[in-house]
């Protein structure tokens, strides 16, 4: 390792910090300026060292840990800010299993073993359940993906984990889907007893938008005199902290259509936030700005204190859905309001039993048999 202290024409410093060649003879390299003293200098050049000395080399036996931090390094500029808070919070169990393990003597036996081990784990986050599968197959995904990224880059030669199997959870996931009458009674109680929730909830249930997407909305999105809304960004949270980012996906990014209400409601809500420093939509004067966690929990617990439902924040686009399916509005049409990459995920996780189309179904088929009650 070296570096170099040069002083700048404005009387301050500027470091060059140089590591040593990898095994392709290639050096990397670091400069900072405007650095006020000379000590300061030396004290940011010895940590850029320290930095350069804990980067991996790569090597075709390095260890999982040092893999999947190659491969962050690779990903932090293409990944969205999403993508990469989802794969770095499974990173630690992974890691915690098969950190220290050298790539190539990871296999499916061992990984199925792992897979067997986790079934039977207690979920931290929910006292007295096991990990689900859903859980246990991302961990598993995530520890594909950064091998399968290895073999891409011949940091390995093949990926040794083959196809594995996973024990079906006792109790399926299911959304919950509400009445009309009672999504109605859940808005008016919101209104007027957590207004925290009434915007964020209003959207979802009217419009569809994601939480991420709910809370990153501003002013400058809605066209009121058109009607319409757009949606170009989302918010996302690293430790504890919001940031906005636009969408990476096309069909995320789209144009909703408001109804008269909710254009109502919003201009009603945009005037009593006339004050507010913020220019974000769901913010309140109560609260301030709000963040897709505080809505996901808030909602949660409003809906078991208040009524006794288990019901998530996302589960409001399942009945935006529902409604619209109920309705016959096209599948095309849906999907697309829902941002959804292809039709078959609107069609086969977001659409699900109607008891008014059955009714629908059998009085067609009586009808068309001229089968009718006796007066």
């Amino acid at each position: 390792m070296s570096y170099k202290i040069e002083k700048q024409a404005n009387g301050k410093y500027l470091i060059r910090v140089w590591s040593k060649p990898d095994e392709f003879g290639k050096k990397q390299s670091k400069q900072v300026s405007n650095i006020a003293t000379v000590s300061v200098a030396k004290k940011i050049a010895l940590e850029i060292e320290e930095q350069f000395a804990m980067d991996i080399e790569p090597t075709h036996d390095c260890t999982f840990q040092q893999m999947a931090e190659m491969y962050f390094k690779a990903k932090e500029k293409t990944l969205s800010p999403n993508t990469l808070i989802k794969k770095q919070s499974y990173r630690k169990a992974v890691i915690e299993k098969w950190g220290k393990v050298r790539c190539n003597k990871i296999n499916t036996r061992n990984v199925q073993d792992w897979i067997n081990e986790l079934e039977g784990k207690t979920n931290c986050h929910k006292k007295g359940k096991t990990l689900k599968k859903g859980t246990i197959q991302e961990y598993v995904k995530f520890l594909n993906t950064v091998i399968n990224w290895a073999v891409a880059q011949d940091y390995l030669d093949f990926n040794r984990i083959k196809k594995l199997e996973y024990k079906e959870d006792e109790e399926e996931f299911e959304p919950t889907i509400l009445p009309p009458e009672k999504l109605t009674e859940i808005l008016l109680t919101l209104k007027h007893d957590f207004y925290n929730l009434y915007i964020p909830t209003l959207l979802a249930l009217l419009l569809d938008p994601r939480r991420g997407e709910a809370t990153a909305l501003t002013w400058g999105d809605i066209d009121f005199e058109r009607g319409i809304i757009n949606l170009t960004r989302t918010a996302y949270e690293d430790n504890g902290t919001k940031f906005k980012n636009k969408m990476k996906s096309r069909t995320s990014r789209r144009v909703l259509v408001m109804s008269d209400f909710l254009k109502q409601e919003l201009l009603e809500h945009k005037q009593m936030n006339a004050y507010l420093p913020s220019d974000l939509v769901c913010a309140t004067v109560f609260l301030g700005e709000v963040t897709p966690s505080y809505i996901s929990h808030k909602f949660h617990d409003f809906m078991q204190a208040r009524f006794g439902i288990q019901m998530r924040f996302h589960d409001l686009r399942h009945n935006f859905n529902q409604l619209c399916y109920e309705s016959n509005i096209d599948l095309s049409t849906r999907s697309k309001m829902l941002g959804h990459a292809n039709e078959k995920i609107t069609n086969e996780i977001y659409t699900h039993f109607s008891h008014n189309k059955a009714k629908e179904a059998v009085e067609c088929v009586a009808n068309m048999l001229n089968l009718q009650p006796q007066s």
